[in-house]
């Protein structure tokens, strides 16, 4: 039997139900293992793929290319849109949920700051390492959507090298945090092994209903 983390809030709010279904630590584990890892594994894969044609797009620019790297951005978008929510665990840590998505934005900084560096041809933001010590709205999801349908966009089927660039490394950057969380979810002394496993001598999951807890609070 697989719940998804919605049913474990569903079965938690009714304890009488969810000891007659299962355990609490099977309920955990079918959360982590039957929907949390498949779900981050399936973002990371998305986001390599957008890594790999923002990458040939730069290499060999064309319209045609310009539309597989748009529709690869939307398939990215709505595996990350399954995960988003789960802000327990690593994805939760050192500002991780910023650096990819950083909404809202009611101020509009992200777009101002990328337009700036469109503007100014800002070589730190057109390399990975550099962009990732920049502010968390030019680095992310919200960034890559400007750069790939903003204005001036349909440049990049033309060859606009820096701003190819610049949609390059924020690509690279989303999936390399994408790997991190994937692989974070499976290491078997992580967080997710904790939540599969509490401990009292754990720092962060001490009790089975401790997980429930807080997988139903995301």
């Amino acid at each position: 039997m697989r719940l998804s983390v919605g049913a474990v809030a569903l079965l938690l709010a009714s304890p009488v139900l969810a000891d007659s279904l299962l355990p609490s630590r099977e309920i955990a584990a079918s959360a982590i293992e039957g929907y949390i890892r498949p779900a981050f594994h399936q973002f990371a894969e998305e986001a390599g793929s957008l890594r790999f044609t923002a990458g040939k797009l730069c290499e060999a620019p064309s319209e045609d290319a310009l539309a597989v790297t748009r529709s690869q951005f939307g398939s990215t978008v709505i595996s990350f849109s399954r995960v988003e929510f789960v802000r327990v665990g690593p994805l939760g840590k050192a500002d991780r949920m910023e650096r990819l998505l950083f909404w809202p934005d009611r101020k509009g900084i992200a777009l101002r700051q990328v337009q700036a560096a469109l503007a100014e041809k800002d070589e730190t933001a057109a390399a990975p390492e550099t962009l990732q010590e920049k502010s968390v709205a030019m680095q992310g999801l919200v960034a890559l959507e400007y750069l790939l349908f903003g204005a001036g966009a349909d440049t990049l089927a033309a060859g606009d090298d820096y701003r190819c660039r610049y949609a390059k490394a924020s690509a690279a950057l989303i999936a390399e945090l994408a790997e991190t969380l994937d692989r974070e979810w499976g290491d078997p002394n992580g967080q997710g092994a904790h939540m599969l496993s509490p401990q009292p001598e754990f720092d962060d999951f001490r009790t089975d209903t401790e997980v429930l807890e807080k997988l139903a609070a995301t």
